[in-house]
């Protein structure tokens, strides 16, 4: 179901947090909550993966698939 967070208010916020960190640092930090929730969906039940498939609900549990892509724009922007 949504979020009753506004999502504005957490992003503006994230996104000022964010500023502060040398961006070396901000990378890494993004690689291993990414790969926290890799561990985190891989340790679900079948039955809610299906759950969440069958609720067509904003939350794809394939984004992993497309990482490589992002990790390789991360390390050209930090030339």
């Amino acid at each position: 179901r949504p979020s009753p967070v506004d999502v504005d208010v957490v992003n503006d916020t994230v996104h000022a947090l964010a500023q502060s960190i040398p961006p070396r640092a901000a990378a890494q930090l993004v690689v291993r909550a990414a790969e926290m929730v890799d561990r985190r969906i891989a340790a679900l039940p079948d039955s809610i993966l299906e759950a969440v498939v069958a609720a067509d609900n904003p939350f794809n549990l394939e984004r992993h698939r497309h990482r490589a892509e992002h990790l390789v724009e991360m390390e050209r922007a930090l030339r």
